[in-house]
């Protein structure tokens, strides 16, 4: 568990900084970062990501890209739907398009 938390925070240090804050009273976008590390932190075989630049900050944003593609290069299968697609095409493996 302190591995997970040690690994969480250097990632996404802010969350870091409000550690000891409940979970329901961060702002929208840092719920939302949140989520992430509790994602990965399961050993899936599978993470589905909805609309994962939505209320986050571009640096944020960029931090769970290299999560993703990390997650993905080590063999975890990620699916991840995206309004805007051209924010994630550069993690990507694959991808499909629905119009």
């Amino acid at each position: 568990m302190a591995h997970l938390e040690e690994l969480t925070y250097s990632r996404f240090p802010r969350l870091g900084e409000r550690r000891k804050q409940l979970a329901g009273t961060l702002p929208g976008g840092e719920q939302q970062t949140l989520a992430q590390p509790r994602a990965f932190s399961i050993d899936p075989e599978l993470v589905m990501l909805d609309e994962l630049s939505t209320r986050l900050a571009l640096i944020v944003v960029r931090q769970l890209y290299e999560l993703v593609t990390g997650a993905g290069h080590a063999g975890l299968s990620i699916l991840v739907v995206e309004q805007f697609a051209r924010s994630v095409l550069s993690v990507l493996t694959r991808c499909s398009v629905m119009l």
